[in-house]
């Protein structure tokens, strides 16, 4: 073992001292925290690991998939859904010993599988956290998620390691994945990393549930009127791959209908939740102004004498009901734009509460208020000035 660790700290050194285990080539020596073109040094980083429901249902089945996902990448691509860690503007470092650890947690938490998620650029690091994690226990398959824009040499330092690649084929057309991922190189690059992928995995099995152990799964997306180049692509894993069940077909459309949905049923989740919250908020401010009126029942009572309308009253009250709830809403609407931040940063989104969204929120607490305030507002202008004098 120990003959194993000071042979895999060679090829680290080797590897991360002038960096190719990516097709740029680059150079970098990220050992000495130069950044590569995936934009990282050596520090393994990475930005989410959790039980991930959207991968392939092969994949996640519905326990979920165990991603972990890797800040930096070696592609450019203007259609990337997950930008903000690609362009490791987020992500935590970690030891390769807490990777391996959160591998092991992950397959505690019921993952079918634990999914690498663009990770070329930390093959070195990870390949030594799989085998300390399997020695630690590990039993569930290991999924590759790549782009495909991969040295055959590096995918070689995963033979015996990687269970599942789960590679996309983007492009045959060079001049669209210059334009859209700026790899000009990057069909011939790809088609010869499918190979060597293959012939590591062989062709898929599954379990009696339908979940794959092994194999591959080739994805494509299909672009808005590149509809030619998505056909090309297509002819050329049927004959390179025949009639073998290894790839799957994804237009944009289906994406986009499968994200609306998961959209409207989350929005249908909180918009009922907020709705009981509403309800809630608005029966504290009414008990909250019912006492309000209950104890300044003589203050009432002084003012009427003097010759207050009930007019007045009615409005004073509805007035600071309505206030209480403002800033009841405008404590609610810091918190909640610092969560969303927060949250949005640590997910690796943009998420940012629009103006539109501020002033809804703070029009409702007002109404709010208005609404629920009203029936206190309205018993303390109807209180009887005699009755309200000898209240103690």
């Amino acid at each position: 073992m120990k003959k194993e660790k000071n042979m895999t700290e060679n090829i680290a050194d080797k590897e991360m001292s002038e960096c190719k285990l990516c097709p740029r080539n680059c150079k970098k020596n990220r050992k000495n925290k130069e950044k590569g073109y995936c934009l990282m040094t050596d520090e393994l980083c990475v930005a989410r690991a959790a039980l991930h429901m959207w991968e392939e249902p092969c994949i996640s089945g519905e326990e979920g998939s165990g991603a972990v996902f890797f800040s930096g990448c070696t592609l450019r691509c203007v259609f990337c859904q997950n930008r903000n860690i690609a362009a490791a503007q987020t992500g935590k470092i970690i030891s390769i010993d807490r990777l391996a650890d959160i591998f092991l947690e992950l397959q505690e938490k019921g993952a079918n599988n634990i999914n690498l998620v663009t990770p070329t650029h930390f093959v070195v690091q990870i390949a030594q956290a799989i085998k300390k994690a399997r020695r630690n226990g590990l039993i569930i398959p290991i999924v590759y998620n790549t782009g495909s824009y991969e040295n055959i040499e590096t995918l070689k330092l995963l033979d015996g390691l990687i269970d599942i690649y789960l590679p996309d084929m983007k492009y045959m057309d060079s001049s669209l994945s210059l334009k859209y991922s700026n790899a000009k190189d990057y069909f011939d690059v790809a088609s010869k990393a499918l190979d060597e992928m293959f012939k590591q995995v062989g062709k898929p099995v599954f379990d009696k549930r339908g979940i794959m152990k092994r194999g591959m799964i080739v994805r494509h997306l299909i672009l808005p009127g590149m509809t030619y180049d998505s056909k090309n692509v297509i002819k050329y894993l049927y004959e390179t791959f025949k009639d073998d069940d290894l790839y799957n077909v994804t237009a944009m459309s289906e994406m986009l209908d499968s994200l609306n949905s998961m959209i409207a049923m989350v929005s249908a989740g909180l918009g009922g939740i907020a709705g009981i919250s509403l309800l809630v908020a608005g029966v504290g401010v009414m008990n909250i102004m019912l006492v309000s009126v209950t104890e300044r029942t003589r203050e009432i009572g002084i003012r009427k004498a003097l010759g207050a309308r009930k007019s007045v009253i009615l409005q004073q009250f509805v007035i600071e009901a309505a206030v209480q709830s403002a800033m009841g809403g405008i404590i609610g609407i810091i918190i909640g734009s610092i969560a969303t931040t927060t949250v949005g940063k640590l997910a690796g989104l943009n998420a940012t509460p629009t103006p539109m969204a501020v002033i809804v929120s703070f029009s409702v607490s007002v109404a709010i208020g208005l609404f629920f305030g009203y029936m206190p507002a309205r018993r303390a202008a109807s209180l009887n000035p005699i009755d309200a004098l000898r209240s103690e």
